[in-house]
């Protein structure tokens, strides 16, 4: 079967290109799923591959909400992507969107930290799965 050239390299990025005007020609979206534990206050890091824009990102609760000042806030290293999105006031199954995407501090180096930070007063912070959707800009 021959080879069909317009679609090679399709799902890698390679066709991707910066346009004359400074803007992006076209990019593949990049989905991170962070999975959090729960109950007491924590945070989970990783290091991204690649430069990364933050688009969205929203959670899934696997249990009920807890205490209503329970949140979810997620960072690039220190410095704040999203505002701190209650969780408490949801249930088992609910899906809470961030409110805020900081304009200052959305974009994450090669190299940089995503983290995802768990706030609990009481140790009542539900376990969730947290999808920060980005896309790669070189």
């Amino acid at each position: 079967m021959p080879i069909n050239r317009k679609l090679q390299n399709l799902m890698t990025g390679l066709n991707t290109k910066q346009v004359s005007n400074g803007g992006t020609g076209g990019s593949i979206p990049i989905l991170y799923k962070i999975a959090v534990d729960g109950g007491a206050t924590e945070s989970v890091s990783l290091t991204v591959d690649r430069n990364l824009e933050v688009v969205d990102v929203w959670s899934h609760l696997l249990a009920d909400g807890g205490d209503n000042s329970n949140s979810l806030q997620v960072l690039n290293g220190t410095d704040a992507i999203t505002d701190a999105f209650v969780t408490g006031t949801a249930g088992d199954k609910d899906v809470v969107r961030c409110g805020e995407i900081d304009d200052a501090h959305y974009k994450i180096s090669a190299g940089g930290t995503l983290k995802v930070t768990s706030t609990s007063s009481d140790d009542t912070a539900p376990a969730v799965h947290v999808f920060v959707l980005g896309y790669s800009n070189p």
